[in-house]
């Protein structure tokens, strides 16, 4: 006998988010998406199905061309026979904000977070952010992230239960794995963004349920296996400077004067890393950074700097 879907609307008051509610679905929708990375994807995918908190469904968004989606369903052979897994072939092989868009029109449950295919959950990563969600009566909750690359690690977002205002635009690192958030009819990725999607994304996110403070669960529940810079470096930092310029257009009029100056001179800086603008152009973006936000600049600089040079390229990560 097939289990019937009971779908309903929450009712919100006129200008609030209308949150889809399926009580006869899983609590949380994990969205997978992944292409040309079956090596990786079983790592991703058992970090899920380890995961303290069973109540879940896990849709896999093969972003594969149909001829080589085999590579996909192999990786998840060990999975197959689980329910809570779901295969969903994306119609429009484009990017990462495509992949995710086809998991959020598939989902099913209240609550959606998100995971990468190279990357993979703490065990208590669903748990603890639907108890952080849980208790404070947040529909948006953020957590700490642990970045892996070259045998180093760095944990980031550990410190602080809880952003607010300007910090909302300027302090948090959004990406889409360490969001957990109520299921919207309304709210989807943009899909003319190729890179920072998910930044973009979370501040829309903001705007839509109303919120001035987003909780935050201080723990590196997610490990992110960055890649190194030198793969991509032009064409993602055009990507991310594309994105940049439409959150300083659509958000960032919605925090203070210094707070969107402070985010116009990092998204400078972002567009200079794609160095058609030379050495010059560099130099003045770095100064008028630093007199900005001073000395709490100076790593994302020095960054920056280093990818001009081919030796301490393989060392900065992207």
């Amino acid at each position: 006998m097939q289990r019937k879907s009971t779908l309903t609307l929450t009712p919100f008051p006129l200008g609030q988010p209308t949150i889809i509610v399926n009580m006869s679905q899983p609590e949380i929708s994990v969205i997978l998406p992944t292409r040309a990375r079956p090596h990786l994807l079983a790592r991703a995918v058992a970090s899920v199905f380890a995961q303290t908190k069973p109540d879940f469904e896990l849709i896999v968004v093969d972003d594969n061309p149909p001829q080589i989606r085999a590579a996909t369903h192999a990786a998840l052979e060990p999975w197959q026979g689980d329910a809570r897994l779901r295969i969903v072939g994306n119609p429009v092989q484009r990017n990462a904000a495509t992949g995710r868009d086809t998991g959020l029109d598939c989902a099913g449950g209240q609550w959606i977070t998100y995971l990468d295919d190279d990357d993979e959950y703490e065990p208590t990563k669903l748990a603890a952010q639907s108890a952080c969600a849980n208790d404070t009566g947040a529909p948006l909750v953020l957590c700490g992230l642990k970045y892996c690359f070259a045998g180093r690690t760095r944990n980031r977002q550990c410190t602080e239960v809880e952003y607010g205002g300007d910090g909302l635009l300027l302090a948090t690192q959004p990406g889409t794995p360490v969001l957990f958030h109520r299921r919207l009819a309304e709210v989807r990725f943009d899909p003319t963004l190729d890179a920072g999607e998910d930044a973009e994304f979370f501040l829309r996110l903001v705007a839509v349920f109303g919120v001035t403070v987003v909780p935050n669960v201080p723990a590196p529940l997610v490990r992110v296996y960055l890649q190194p810079a030198s793969q991509r470096v032009n064409v993602r930092a055009l990507a991310l400077w594309s994105a940049q310029r439409l959150i300083l257009v659509k958000h960032a009029p919605r925090y203070s004067r210094a707070a969107g100056r402070l985010a116009a001179a990092r998204a400078g800086l972002a567009r200079c890393r794609w160095r058609s603008g030379g050495w010059s152009a560099l130099a003045r973006a770095s100064w008028r950074l630093l007199a900005v936000g001073g000395r709490d600049e100076l790593r994302l600089v020095a960054n920056t700097w280093a990818l001009r040079v081919p030796f301490l390229r393989q060392l900065v990560v992207s």
